[in-house]
């Protein structure tokens, strides 16, 4: 009630407020705002209630806000100059519409939903409510049309947040069964539509379908604004129920038949594509969606979902852009969605992803657009959704590591240092880990035969043997032993990290510390420093990469790759190529696709996807057209055979 109050104090000549018995402060906050409440005794009839407020108001037009409704700030001073400008501009309007917002408080005040109301309109005594619950104005005159003039004055409502929207909708509920007993047990369509949704509202999605199907029976003028809310309402009811993908379907083809292109049917069957991997139907879609939503006058004609579903929106159109290789697009997608809702991990998450190799400016503007307030207070959501990002300039400025950590050596190009530090850990980690060893071999173990195995395995594996025999000296473990294993595992993987991201000068200084890896993993960074080593399996190179590749620099990448194409091994080199076409390193896609030795599908499907990405048309073209002969349920094929043949065709 405060902003509401708040509200129409801007604008308002004269304050009507009617109070139908509340047991709360409202009338003692409304006297202390200088406005003294009517009373009229509640009947159950919402409708009735609104009319006795109506009867009392003297003014040539009228503002009608619930006490759950308001005008935002910067709109509720344009209010009175709207009204003006419509009496001016066209006299023989007699309301005014705006579109009503449904924001949820409990959220941040997220916003649901979108509708057109008339909220504001000319005093005249045939303008009365009708309908126990859910009321609606009208015009008493017999086949009389009223004549609107629209706005931008919008309008917030908060009467659906979720802690208040569970007994709203009991109220409701109790209203309409006793409109339905009073109909002689047949709803008719506005009752069943309002059934279906307070149903949906209370979490009974069996009841919610049951009602829903019978107001479609209803006609476009019955449904009004609700006829796309009810299709999606079965979509989503059958989504809850049985996950039937058909029966979605056929829910959005029938709603589709009757309200072509709406934005908030398209969406639902944008989502079942985007699950089968349908990336080029999907983008057809969303376009479509984009489009329409631009049009006032078609989104106006009925209640639209679609300002919740803009973050999915964006976030779709921004996946299929990154996986077209059309990375600016897809930046700038991400970006938008980020700012609608900085708080979802998965999109922090695609950040670290598509802005891998941003430049550090880039980076750092979208993400001070996005988080325009103290960062200090984001920063353990940034620390998670910047994880790829760990040792990079751009999670040192916004997550503030210390000096001598391990992040900051890494992103200052520190790698010595770096190196160095995770020695001083290892060393204490391999004191630790030796006394493990010792205690679980020893007669004081209290391992049983199958855990003492593990362990003995693992350890062996992890700390070389000169430490194990120097160091072992039997004693109790004081922390969990799969913890102390771990944590070596970490460190081993930073140091890892470290060397490979090193230059060849760096590590002839910093060589020493290959001394603290065990074979394979030391030979592995032998190799990619082009030193003598003793031969590993492929499966080595795939898992310690792996390992490392969320934080993995282009000096790492560049390693790797190299290594794989001197192993012609074609399971690895097919593994790791996701992560490089992730990441647009063509030429290192170029060195691993050359040293490839079966050319078939797998090849051909990835050198086509590369050819897309370098904007290659026919070369993109004749080897994915190969492809999908070859793979013809691949669906990532057709993607890409769809958006080559999109390609504008080269000059001649």
């Amino acid at each position: 009630m405060p902003k509401w109050i708040e509200s129409v104090k801007f604008f308002s000549d004269e304050i009507v407020a009617v109070d139908t018995g509340s047991t709360d402060n409202s009338c003692k906050i409304l006297r202390e705002a200088g406005i003294e409440p009517l009373y009229f005794e509640w009947i159950n009839d919402f409708a009735a209630a609104k009319n006795y407020a109506l009867n009392h108001a003297t003014g040539d037009w009228i503002v009608f806000l619930d006490a759950d409704e308001y005008f935002p700030p910067g709109v509720r001073e344009n209010v009175r100059r709207g009204i003006e400008e419509v009496t001016a501009n066209a006299p023989d309007a007699l309301a005014i519409q705006s579109p009503l917002y449904n924001i949820d408080e409990d959220q941040d005040n997220k916003i649901t939903s979108k509708i057109i109301h008339w909220r504001i309109f000319k005093n005249r005594p045939d303008f009365r409510y009708k309908g126990a619950v859910h009321e609606a104005l009208s015009l008493d005159e017999k086949d009389a049309k009223v004549k609107f003039a629209d706005s931008d004055l919008a309008i917030y409502h908060t009467g659906y947040s979720t802690n208040i929207s569970h007994a709203k909708g009991v109220r409701n509920l109790e209203l309409l069964l006793k409109r339905m007993e009073e109909e002689g047990g047949h709803p008719d369509t506005r009752t069943a539509l309002y059934l279906a949704t307070t149903y949906a509202q209370l979490k009974d999605y069996e009841k919610a379908q049951e009602f829903a199907l019978i107001a479609i029976k209803g006609t476009d003028k019955e449904l009004a604004t609700m006829s796309v809310k009810m299709y999606k309402m079965l979509v989503q009811t059958e989504e809850k129920l049985t996950n039937d993908e058909e029966k979605m379907k056929e829910y959005i083809d029938m709603g589709l038949e009757r309200v072509p292109d709406y934005p908030d049917l398209l969406i639902e069957k944008a989502r079942i594509l985007y699950k089968h991997n349908k990336l080029y139907e999907m983008e057809k879609i969303c376009n479509t969606i984009v489009e329409k939503m631009a049009d006032y006058s078609f989104m106006s004609r009925f209640e639209s979902s679609m300002p919740s579903q803009e973050v999915l929106l964006l976030h779709m159109l921004a996946i299929i852009n990154f996986r077209k290789g059309e990375m600016m697009q897809a930046r700038e997608y991400l970006a938008r969605a980020l700012q609608n809702d900085s708080s979802d991990p998965v999109l922090l998450n695609h950040f670290s992803k598509f802005f891998f190799n941003a430049p550090f400016e880039m980076q750092d503007h979208v993400l001070s657009v996005i988080f325009k307030q103290d960062l200090s207070k984001d920063k353990q959501k940034l620390k998670a959704g910047l994880a790829n990002h760990e040792y990079g300039a751009i999670y040192v400025k916004y997550t503030n590591p210390g000096r001598n950590s391990f992040e900051y050596h890494m992103s200052a190009g520190e790698y010595e240092a770096a190196g160095k530090l995770v020695k001083e850990r290892l060393l204490a980690l391999f004191k630790e880990g030796s006394r493990l060893y010792a205690y679980v071999k020893s007669d004081k173990s209290e391992f049983d035969e199958n855990d003492r195995a593990i362990l003995i395995n693992a350890i062996e594996l992890a700390i070389p043997k000169r430490f194990l025999d120097k160091l072992a000296k039997a004693s109790k473990p004081k922390r969990d032993p799969e913890v102390i294993v771990l944590d070596i595992r970490n460190e081993l993987a930073r140091l890892t990290q470290a060397l490979l991201s090193m230059t060849k000068k760096e590590f002839r200084r910093a060589k020493k510390l290959v001394s603290l890896l065990t074979f394979p993993v030391s030979d592995l960074v032998l190799a990619a420093f082009d030193e003598p080593f003793k031969p590993f399996s492929p499966q080595v190179l795939y898992d310690i990469y792996a390992s490392i590749s969320t934080h993995a620099s282009f000096n790492i990448d560049e390693k790797v790759a190299h290594c794989a194409a001197k192993l012609h091994n074609d399971e690895l080199t097919f593994a790791l190529l996701p992560t490089f076409f992730d990441r647009y390193e063509a030429g290192l896609i170029e060195e691993l696709l050359d040293a490839v030795e079966m050319k078939g599908e797998t090849y051909l499907k990835n050198f086509g996807r590369l050819m897309l990405y370098m904007k290659e048309r026919d070369e993109a073209i004749d080897a994915l057209t190969k492809a999908e002969n070859m793979l013809p349920d691949d669906e990532e094929v057709k993607n890409y055979l769809g958006w080559a043949n999109e390609l504008p065709p080269p000059r001649r």
